[in-house]
């Protein structure tokens, strides 16, 4: 029995040894831990108190910005409500277009291509012999005996 509580005895001294190996390494480690946090708590408070200045000295600039953006989206409304009466206004003539007069619009075209295509050769034939696009084929000039 006395020798079951030395096993015991000894056991715990062991235990207890450990306990105190590992605590004094922890303790080591917790010490760098904290110190750890503060410098990253002191970065964040620095870092915090910029944020703050800066958001406090862009405010009015921001203020004016949502500001500009009310009145620009108010503008776009604006000229969205014009521009759909000019549609609404306007329906007929641009039915009337786009069935009659997009048509005579293309034969328009069609006619000046042709046109053009029939002044490039009258261009050419002047260019080429002028005397007989002027008087009509080769003719001779006076003769003189």
């Amino acid at each position: 029995m006395i020798e079951d509580a030395q096993e015991t005895l000894a056991s715990v001294q062991g235990t207890t040894a450990n306990v105190e190996k590992i605590t004094a390494d922890l303790s080591t480690d917790v010490v760098s831990l904290i110190d750890d946090a503060k410098l990253t708590l002191e970065s964040l408070r620095t870092t915090l108190a910029t944020a703050d200045r800066t958001l406090t000295n862009a405010e009015p600039d921001i203020q004016e910005t949502l500001d500009n953006l009310k009145l620009a989206a108010a503008s776009i409304r604006g000229a969205a409500d014009t521009a759909q009466q000019i549609l609404q206004t306007n329906q007929a003539p641009i039915n009337e277009f786009s069935e009659i007069g997009l048509f005579e619009l293309t034969q328009l075209i069609t006619d000046a291509r042709t046109l053009v295509s029939s002044l490039t050769q009258i261009a050419i034939q002047l260019e080429r012999d002028p005397a007989a696009f002027l008087f009509g084929g080769n003719q001779a000039g006076y003769q003189a005996n």
